[in-house]
């Protein structure tokens, strides 16, 4: 990233992303929709996800919380916006939303992308904003219990002694690869409502919890690993995907408010875009950060493409939610398995 211009770079893929919604506006064939499905899918993916956690370490010594907040006001975003797609749609049809959307992105991601965003701080006369848990010259030492595991070269120092280069790699491949697909199921929670019989009413309060807790977990994961630490933050959340999946695999439709918890409880596998960025930084060092995240987080995106497919194979071969759950609930303690052999790597 460094190579490139940031602002060229945002502004290009926001300009995919502009086209990608004015070409299915005006697509008259499938393969043309889902061309630009797939365009607007990887260029929002790499303009929004990818890029902002590794401009924002950076900016900051110790990125944690404002990764959190920056993706949590994403989700936020998708909070507030979704009323106003669903009024384009039943008033503009759904070719006219797709160019209402093109229409948004142009008027201000486009501005933002190309004149204010920079890579470094640098590049308007700053300074990194330090890591006021570490030690400052002339200074006290931090009693932040911590603070050694979140410095920038935590994860440069200890690769040296941790596991071969080969199995770290491996590890994180199947890390990024299952947490793709638990972010995945946000296309499929809508199905398996209705599936389960709820009504369109009904299906739209599930949904919002399941955001809800979405925007929450991303939010209060920066914090609560700045607070207590990056293993424990992931000990507290992992498990609550975890308890999610069994509650909706076991609750029946009749318990509407008991579902609404374990839907909101269930989005929090939706906060890797946090988790990832950070777990990444805390064991390859913020020196090689940038690089390694990259590549990683294109994993994470052909895997919650290829989830899809996977969702869809699962519901056919159980021919209920039942298996998409259980599929859930497996990945969730394949990532808690993972999370242990990671933090003991490093």
């Amino acid at each position: 990233m460094p190579k490139v211009d940031l602002k060229w770079f945002l502004s290009l893929n926001v300009l995919f992303l502009a086209g990608a919604a004015f070409l299915i506006s005006a697509a008259q064939s499938l393969p043309l929709i889902l061309a630009g499905s797939a365009l607007m899918g990887f260029a929002a993916g790499f303009a929004l996800y990818a890029i902002v956690p590794i401009v924002l370490n950076q900016w900051f010594e110790r990125p944690e919380r404002y990764v959190s907040i920056a993706t949590a006001v994403g989700g936020a975003g998708g909070i507030v916006f979704c009323p106003g797609i669903t009024w384009a749609i039943g008033n503009l049809g759904w070719r006219g939303a797709y160019r209402l959307v093109g229409i948004i992105v142009l008027a201000v991601m486009l501005p933002i992308a190309f004149g204010i965003i920079r890579y470094s701080p640098n590049e308007y006369g700053l300074l990194p904003e330090p890591d006021k848990s570490r030690p400052q010259p002339g200074g006290e030492a931090s009693q932040h219990p911590h603070a050694a595991d979140s410095r920038p070269e935590a994860g440069e120092e200890a690769g040296g002694r941790g596991k071969p280069a080969f199995g770290r790699f491996c590890c994180f491949f199947l890390f990024f690869s299952a947490g793709a697909i638990l972010s995945g199921m946000y296309g499929y929670i809508a199905s398996a409502f209705w599936a389960k019989g709820f009504t369109d009413g009904q299906v739209g309060i599930l949904t919002a919890l399941y955001q809800s807790g979405t925007t929450l977990t991303q939010l209060l994961f920066g914090i609560v690993s700045a607070r207590l630490g990056l293993k424990k933050a992931l000990h507290l959340t992992l498990p609550l995907v975890a308890a999610a999946s069994l509650g909706l695999l076991f609750v029946p439709s009749s318990l509407l408010l008991l579902t609404g918890i374990f839907s909101f409880l269930l989005g929090a596998g939706r906060a890797f875009g946090v988790i990832f960025p950070l777990v990444t930084r805390h064991v390859y060092g913020a020196a090689r950060y940038t690089r390694v995240y990259s590549g990683f987080y294109a994993v994470f995106l052909i895997f919650t493409a290829l989830s899809a497919s996977l969702f869809g194979a699962v519901y056919t071969f159980a021919r209920s939610y039942d298996g998409v759950y259980l599929m859930i609930l497996g990945c969730t303690v394949l990532e808690i398995g993972l999370v242990q052999w990671i933090f003991r790597s490093v």
